[in-house]
């Protein structure tokens, strides 16, 4: 029975950082400009870039550890051209 609580609780250690990982994706994502490409500011550019760079690692972390839910995070909170098929 020992061992049967260590796989629960890593069961559920899995899930919270599959929670927590989605949870800072979707976040991330709300607060990015994702038409940063198009400014004319430097500054802009550069924080968008950087954000996009940050949401790309986000979005790694949480496909390794669920990729199904990793898409439908991302599809939520993209833009149309931007979404998963």
């Amino acid at each position: 029975t020992a061992g049967a609580f260590g796989v629960l609780r890593q069961r559920r250690n899995n899930m919270d950082n599959r929670n927590e990982l989605g949870i800072k994706l979707s976040l991330a994502m709300a607060r990015h400009d994702w038409y940063y490409d198009m400014s004319d500011d430097f500054g802009a550019w550069t924080a968008g870039k950087n954000s996009y760079h940050h949401i790309c690692d986000l979005f790694a972390d949480l496909d390794k550890v669920d990729p199904e839910y990793a898409r439908q995070v991302w599809n939520e909170r993209a833009p149309k051209g931007w979404r998963f098929n």
